[in-house]
């Protein structure tokens, strides 16, 4: 009895846990690794001038998609008006 060390060094107490002991462990330290990780975005200081050019760019991005948009709704239109000539025309009436 007295040749039996009874305290082990830290590793290998770890091997000696039951394993969903072992997993809560290692839940444990990855939620405190993310929590490690994890920032928080407080402001961001842009100036008026810069931002509403940033605006206008996104304007004048927007109207070539704009224009193939109107384009295809007026191809579907045309599709529809020649395949559907009676149902466009048609009026309601009271």
């Amino acid at each position: 009895m007295n040749d039996m060390a009874l305290s082990l060094d830290g590793e290998r107490r770890a091997d000696d846990l039951p394993r969903s002991f072992r997993v809560a462990k290692d839940e444990q330290r990855r939620a405190a690794a993310r929590a490690a990780r994890e920032s928080v975005l407080v402001g961001i200081d842009v100036p008026f001038w810069r931002l509403v050019g940033f605006f206008l760019k996104c304007a004048l991005a927007a109207l070539p998609a704009l224009f193939l948009l109107a384009l295809i709704a007026f191809a579907l239109a045309e599709v529809a008006d020649r395949m559907l000539p009676d149902w466009l025309k048609m009026q309601l009436m009271f």
